[in-house]
């Protein structure tokens, strides 16, 4: 019988491992929600004056403005409280979207509540007054405005049209604890002359003052001395 006789094959060592993939990374901490706005219905209107009736610009000669909403940015806009007629207040962070210095703006196109810029989307700043200003709320006072009137800066004021919520009532001023009625002679020598009577308060917890102390001792007091006798002369 024939036997064959082969050499085993060496084994294959095993394929590497991948390297363990790291963890991923914690997701960013997530930022506080904004403050939620005030309802509309809280919200006191305003009275514009000081701006003329030529020109389409009556709007901000002696009119009411009330809460419309909120745009994009956050900001109040306000309309017309006459139903009649349709103009509008409201903030624009860039009236054309490429650059304009953010502005208050009274014009007779509502503003786009979604838009981050150029509310009215007429690609310009066109309005029938305005004041350039980088806060969202609109400020309570006389300004100079531009108005559309005679093209220059006319002095508007805008004022609040009804009572603001009255402020939380201020806590009574703190009363002085009572005291207690303790005659002089308890408080001890050491406490007469300067010091009124009622000055420990009446608690349960406060101690009383010490007894007044007792006067040391004085030794006794020597009979004087007799008279000497009278010298002869």
């Amino acid at each position: 019988m024939d036997l064959t006789l082969t050499h085993p094959s060496p084994s294959q060592p095993p394929p590497p491992q991948p390297p363990p993939s790291t963890p991923p990374s914690p997701p960013p901490p997530l930022s506080p929600p904004p403050p939620s706005l005030p309802p509309l219905d809280t919200v006191p209107s305003i009275w514009f004056t000081g701006g003329c009736s030529s020109n389409g610009t009556s709007a901000v000669d002696n009119v009411e403005y009330v809460a419309g909403g909120y745009t994009a940015s956050r900001a109040l806009f306000y309309h017309d409280a006459n139903a009649s007629r349709k103009f509008y207040i409201y903030w624009d962070p860039d009236c054309s979207c490429g650059g304009a210095p953010a502005r208050w703006i009274v014009d007779t196109d509502a503003p786009n509540t979604t838009a981050p810029c150029d509310l009215d989307g007429d690609g310009e700043c066109s309005d029938k007054a305005h004041i350039d200003s980088d806060e969202p709320s609109l400020e309570i006072g006389t300004k100079a405005w531009w108005v559309d009137c005679d093209s220059e800066h006319n002095n508007l004021t805008t004022a609040y049209s009804s009572p603001l919520p009255p402020s939380p009532p201020s806590l009574p001023p703190a009363q002085p604890p009572p005291f207690l009625e303790l005659p002089a002679e308890a408080l001890g020598s050491n406490y007469l002359g300067s010091f009124p009577t009622r000055w420990l308060p009446a608690s349960p917890h406060a101690p009383l003052p010490p007894p007044p102390l007792p006067s040391p001792p004085q030794p006794p007091q020597r009979p004087p001395p007799p008279p000497s006798p009278p010298q002869p002369p």
